[in-house]
């Protein structure tokens, strides 16, 4: 049984982040993920971040933090995470970040996944660069796009 299960929580970036069964406990390389986002993206970015995979919302909190102008949100197939995130959110203080409970796979919830981003985004001042990251432990694979909007 881990550690961070048993305390019942982790530090993330500086961040004491709350962990339960119901997210995977975050991994020191999810750090280098964060690290690369707040190295490569200025500090008065006014842009929208989306998290895919949010988990305990750790890396979405974190960037809000560090990104207080950025509009953040995190989605994550399981309801249970998403209030294991909301909770980090509330404890944190932080306000420039959403959670949204949906999978990405299920095509039946497809077009209630692009309304909900596509609201949150059109609901938001135009801005010059989107970000998107995920970091899929499954997968072992991490992801970063910068897609510009103007392209």
């Amino acid at each position: 049984y881990p550690i961070q299960y048993a305390i019942g929580n982790v530090d993330f970036c500086g961040n004491i982040i709350n962990v339960n069964e119901n997210v995977l406990i975050p991994r020191y390389e999810t750090e280098f993920l964060v690290d690369f986002i707040l190295k490569t993206i200025p500090n008065d970015f006014k842009g929208k971040i989306i998290d895919i995979g949010t988990g305990s919302g750790c890396i979405a909190i974190t960037i809000a933090k560090k990104l207080k102008d950025s509009n953040i949100i995190g989605i994550d197939i399981s309801e249970k995470a998403i209030d294991v995130a909301n909770e980090n959110k509330n404890i944190l203080n932080v306000g420039n970040v959403e959670f949204i409970n949906n999978d990405l796979f299920e095509l039946e919830n497809l077009e209630l996944l692009k309304f909900s981003v596509s609201k949150f985004l059109n609901s938001l001042e135009p801005s010059p660069t989107k970000v998107i990251s995920s970091f899929l432990y499954f997968c072992k694979i991490s992801i970063i796009e910068v897609i510009e909007s103007d392209k």
